[in-house]
Parts: C-alpha cells; structure tokens; sequence
C-alpha cells in the first residue's frame, strides 16, 4: 500500500485550473488537465511519489514533455511544485 495516495481532484491556484490524479500502482499515477484553459500548457501526464512525500511528473502535449519534480505535505493535501505552483486537493 502507498504511503501517499494522491489521487482525487486538486485545484491549481490562482487561476484554479483543475486536474485529475489516478493512482496506477502503489507510487506510480497519471495525471490528467481537467481545465481546458490548462491544455494550453499540458494536456495528460504521469509521474511518482517516493515515501519521503517527493514527487516527480512528466508533463505533455501539446509542448514537449517537461519534468518536474515537488513535495507532497504529510496531511496529502497539496502538493509544492519546483517553479512555485502548489497545488490543493479539492
């Protein structure tokens, strides 16, 4: 069993932009933009999370795939992101 489980809906402030999280093994999930707004940037992408709460997600479509890497807090309810964006489960 994940010692994170991230999936549900989070919200990505300020604009609110608004993706889907599936958890597809024990640390592994992809990644969907529900905003349509937010296809601009990243449609789909996938990623994992580590027991220390790190997080690394590939981004893609329509730019070239990108990779980020974050942190989830303890209480799984947001997740911080390298360039600054946090994101909060909705």
């Amino acid at each position: 069993m994940a010692q994170f489980n991230l999936q549900g809906r989070w919200t990505c402030p300020p604009e609110n932009y608004e993706v889907n999280i599936v958890m597809t093994g024990a640390d592994e999930f992809n990644i969907k933009a529900i905003s349509v707004q937010l296809h601009k940037y990243w449609k789909a992408g996938y990623g994992e999370v580590f027991e220390s709460g790190k997080v690394v997600a590939t981004f893609s479509d329509p730019t070239p795939d990108i990779t980020v890497h974050g942190s989830v807090s303890s209480n799984q309810q947001t997740i911080s992101w390298e360039d600054g964006k946090v994101w909060h489960r909705s």
